[in-house]
């Protein structure tokens, strides 16, 4: 299963943070085999919340590695998953695997080369492990569309203003039965809560839409690339009482994906 997780508010849903809380709790607590990518020519989010980076010095041990190395491989039409594990990072025991994003310099290059090989990645990917998460550019363009278009599933991350959501309405065309909605960064404390807007916009409601709070310690946790202890602490600890709001709000976007690949049991 292909999910795609995209924003049209860029840099204030918390996209990148929502994709890898919710791929902890697939992976930790569903034991989902999952591989995670991103189509981002700059700044690869998932990459450092993961991994703690190398010195600049130490870089080129990363020259042959991540989607630069797929991009450049010459036998790409014969792409197999051993080449696609080889480029990728490996956590929880090969349970997740991470392709890091581009170190390229040349936005034209990378762009060229990754409409050519994006897709044969993706199917190589969903073809041996039970999902593929991607982070998808907020920038609608030909990439972005060809990954959307792929998915099984997108995953709208969406911000808790109305002028912005009522705009993505207003411009959205997307097939309403392959997608679900999540609000990042959430307070609930505010006027505009999932309950007040899904009375102004009723595309949102408690059956196809999730909330993540916004929680300081995640947040340090990404910073320091520590973010798979904090989920396996955050998981044990609350695991023994009742949820947490913001493990919660996780636990149900996780619900509606796992709706969406068709396990009608969670």
């Amino acid at each position: 299963m292909v999910v795609a997780f995209y924003s049209p508010m860029h840099g204030q849903t918390g996209t990148s943070s929502n994709l890898l809380s919710i791929a902890l709790l697939l992976a930790l607590k569903y034991q989902k085999k999952l591989f995670l990518m991103e189509s981002h020519f700059e700044k690869n989010a998932l990459e450092s919340m993961l991994v703690k980076m190398p010195k600049p010095r130490e870089l080129s041990v990363y020259e042959d590695f991540g989607i630069d190395l797929l991009t450049r491989s010459k036998v790409l039409i014969n792409l197999a998953e051993e080449q696609l594990i080889n480029a990728s990072f490996s956590f929880l025991n090969n349970q997740i695997h991470l392709l890091p994003g581009t170190r390229q310099i040349d936005r034209d290059i990378f762009e060229q080369s990754i409409h050519q090989t994006i897709l044969d990645v993706i199917e190589i990917a969903d073809l041996h492990h039970d999902m593929v998460l991607i982070d998808v550019n907020a920038s609608k363009n030909r990439l972005s569309n060809q990954i959307l278009e792929r998915a099984d599933l997108i995953v709208v991350n969406l911000s808790q203003n109305p002028w912005l959501i009522k705009q993505f309405f207003k411009e959205s065309q997307n097939e309403k039965e392959k997608i679900i909605y999540l609000l990042g960064n959430y307070d609930k404390n505010s006027h505009f809560n999932l309950r007040n807007l899904s009375y102004e916009f009723p595309m949102l409601s408690g059956k196809n839409t999730a909330t993540i709070l916004y929680d300081g310690s995640w947040r340090d946790a990404m910073f320091d690339a520590n973010t798979i202890a904090f989920m396996r602490k955050k998981i044990n600890s609350e695991g023994k009482k009742k949820k947490g709001p913001f493990l919660d709000g996780i636990e149900k976007a996780c619900h509606l994906i796992l709706r969406g690949e068709g396990e009608k049991s969670v």
